[in-house]
């Protein structure tokens, strides 16, 4: 048996404007291209000029069975899909999600909450800089309901749900999953500055400490409480929504202990092309920033060095500093994620699936055809070193036997993009594959 193979491009250029939902686009192939039996297909190029929305036209609905005997209700967010700024935090989110539900079913028993994930002193990550969180859905009478994420269009895998079906219960809690306020703002939790407590060093704070050292390399103590570090963002329990507003949160604090430097002014600036923050002083004054505040107890709550891009360490003697990586937040708070290159064709293809294992169950995505490292997109494209990575084979896919078979003239294809966050890919302007099929003569 000798393999031909054809080469084909698909882009979103060619969507159908009328019912474009930003990054789906129907493709449909002339009768009689391949010469003998559909066999493979390789990936050969990734175009794609894309950012990250939380919610868009790719993640916004589920079905909902109340009760569980019912038939199912298609619901949608309540939401400009292309707009979906407005949700920036795991408590709008939650309250969307409820509302939703509730205004799609007639109801007012559906309530959503999520729960922040703390990290403890006995566990690895002992700064919380990885604080996870997972939603809860229920109902306030107790009664029985099913939930199914399995549309392509499904919010489950921003939920920490996945794609598959709950049902048999009341309430449904998803796997933990970092918190959907990351991607659009910083989390910061401050417990000293909750005027009923006034508690220093606690497991639930992140994102507000670092120590500030004078011109001889000394620690400068808190000018409010000595039992505090330094700089300690006066944020009892809320968010940053831009790099400019932590900024100027930082200079304020600093500007505190202008008087320790001859009365030198600390600017913060950032850097959106590098990511990075840098600290200078307007008398060039030697300075230190430290990020390790734990007395050799492992306890380190608070510190604000991922934030900020640096090393969980002390700097001293400095007249200016840059972050030393790029600063991990917003759209780079978790450099884990995938891009999943999606279509129908594989249909039916089961052996070819992608499973997504989590904490709340495994969820198969059948239509995943390749899966790429977001860092491995390098200006917006990425060709496989190795081509055997992305080789899957499809002798039994919705393609094959639409060809093979001869069953219809017209082949028309499905093609869509997904993040294994969960998050919606906002394109700028396209994204094209290129892509050969393989076939057998």
């Amino acid at each position: 048996m000798v393999n031909d193979s054809r080469t084909i491009l698909i882009s979103n250029l060619h969507r159908d404007e009328t019912s474009d939902i930003n990054n789906e686009v129907n493709v449909t192939l002339p009768d009689g291209i391949f010469s003998g039996k559909v066999e493979a297909i390789n990936l050969k190029h990734l175009y794609i000029d894309f950012d990250y929305e939380t919610i868009g036209t790719s993640n916004y609905e589920l079905y909902v069975a109340y009760p569980s005997t019912s038939n199912y209700t298609k619901i949608q967010l309540n939401i400009n899909y292309y707009n979906s700024t407005i949700v920036k935090t795991d408590e709008q989110l939650a309250d969307l999600l409820a509302t939703s539900i509730n205004n799609a079913l007639g109801t007012t028993v559906f309530n959503v909450y999520y729960n922040n994930y703390n990290i403890y002193i006995n566990d690895v990550y002992r700064d919380n800089s990885n604080i996870l969180a997972n939603y809860t859905i229920y109902t306030s009478n107790n009664v029985d309901f099913m939930l199914d994420f399995t549309s392509k269009y499904s919010i489950g895998s921003l939920l920490g749900f996945g794609n598959t079906v709950y049902n048999n219960n009341n309430t449904y809690t998803g796997g933990n999953i970092p918190p959907i306020g990351a991607y659009e703002a910083i989390k910061v939790s401050n417990a000293a500055y909750n005027p009923a407590l006034k508690l220093y060093d606690q497991f639930t704070d992140f994102s507000c400490k670092m120590n500030l050292y004078n011109s001889n390399g000394a620690l400068i103590l808190n000018s409010s409480d000595i039992r505090d570090t330094t700089i300690s963002l006066p944020i009892t329990n809320g968010y940053i929504y831009s790099p400019y507003e932590l900024c100027l949160y930082l200079e304020a604090e600093l500007n505190k202990y202008s008087s320790e430097f001859e009365d030198s002014i600390f600017s913060v600036t950032f850097d959106y092309e590098y990511y990075k923050f840098t600290f200078t002083n307007s008398k060039n004054k030697k300075f230190g920033i430290g990020f390790r505040f734990d007395n050799s107890n492992g306890n380190n709550y608070g510190s604000m060095h991922k934030i900020l891009g640096f090393n969980k360490k002390i700097y001293i003697g400095l007249t200016s500093i840059t972050s030393i990586q790029e600063a991990v937040i917003f759209d780079r708070c978790y450099s884990n994620d995938y891009l999943m290159i999606c279509s129908d064709l594989i249909k039916n293809n089961f052996d070819t699936s992608l499973i997504i294992a989590g904490s709340n169950n495994s969820a198969s995505m059948y239509e995943s055809l390749f899966t790429i490292p977001i860092t491995e997109i390098k200006n917006n494209s990425y060709i496989p070193t190795h081509k055997e990575d992305y080789r899957i084979r499809v002798h039994a896919s919705k393609l094959a036997k639409l060809y093979n078979e001869n069953i219809a003239a017209k082949k028309t294809i499905n093609f869509y993009l997904k993040s294994s966050t969960g998050r919606h890919i906002k394109l700028n302007t396209q994204w094209t594959i290129q892509i050969e099929i393989e076939y057998s003569n």
